[in-house]
């Protein structure tokens, strides 16, 4: 399964359950120079989380997703740090992950 058709399954899960979720596009697919440095100008930044899940009591959840062979890459390692040095949670799921798992943690 690739990333983004796990992603899309995540949504779908999260909001079935009442979690409210969003992404960040990240111009991902800006290819010119230009609107790359509009982009970073306007706030792209590498290593941003997939998903940001809102939760009661100024709770804020970061979810980076992976394929199950799927590596953090640098930027994501650094965003976590950064992320959970504020107090902020942050985790990565899988394909694999347990489902119910992740819902008793989101509670």
């Amino acid at each position: 399964m690739k990333e983004s058709q796990f992603q899309i399954k995540v949504v779908k899960w999260l909001r079935k359950h009442g979690y409210y979720v969003f992404s960040v596009p990240n111009g991902l697919h800006v290819t010119d120079v230009i609107n790359i440095r509009m982009n970073k100008l306007g706030g792209m930044t590498n290593g941003i989380s997939d998903l940001i899940v809102l939760r009661p009591n100024a709770r804020c959840v970061f979810l980076e997703l992976k394929t199950e062979t799927g590596k953090q890459r640098k930027e994501q390692a650094l965003f976590e740090t950064i992320v959970k040095s504020m107090g902020f949670e942050y985790r990565i799921i899988k394909p694999s992950t347990d489902w119910k798992e992740l819902h008793e943690w989101l509670k």
